[in-house]
């Protein structure tokens, strides 16, 4: 009897892990969709240009910052440099995409692998450390998440200007 109920509880919890990367993929797949199609959409607007281009890299301490914006005069303000801004920016945003992900995966597999000893340790009114950290990880993550969301938002908007000109 208790082999059968291991058994069963390692097939409910091996379906619940499917179930649950499958759903990650998918936001995943999501959130690369939309990169796509706004690179997608600005490349429908551009002259493709000879002169290669430049890759920002993400900041080191592995919070997501737009680029520094470099002081431009009235007149080289063009649907051109705008537009090179934009891909720059796309580009930003796919780094900080992919420093998301990361960040969820380890965030995930962290509390997958402690989730054990900190029910063990657990106490109903206080948190232990573990529980602390990954709570501190997972709201800096969220701030990360809603960060990009609005230099996503900021970025369309700046491409219907674009448009417009």
């Amino acid at each position: 009897m208790p082999t059968n109920y291991q058994q069963h509880g390692f097939i409910t919890y091996s379906l619940k892990t499917k179930q649950s990367q499958k759903k990650l993929e998918q936001e995943q797949q999501g959130a690369s969709q939309m990169i796509v199609i706004l690179r997608k959409r600005l490349q429908d607007h551009i002259v493709p240009s000879t002169r290669k281009k430049r890759r920002y890299n993400p900041p080191v301490n592995h919070r997501c910052k737009s680029p520094q914006k470099k002081h431009t005069s009235a007149n080289d303000n063009t649907a051109e440099s705008q537009f090179t801004g934009l891909i720059t920016e796309l580009e930003f945003s796919y780094d900080c995409l992919a420093t998301i992900n990361v960040v969820y995966t380890s965030l995930r597999h962290a509390y997958s692998d402690s989730k054990w000893s900190i029910e063990q340790q657990g106490n109903v009114a206080r948190l232990c450390d573990m529980e602390k950290e990954l709570l501190i990880a997972y709201d800096d993550l969220s701030l990360q998440i809603s960060q990009l969301e609005k230099n996503i938002i900021k970025m369309e908007q700046k491409l219907i200007r674009l448009k417009s000109m």
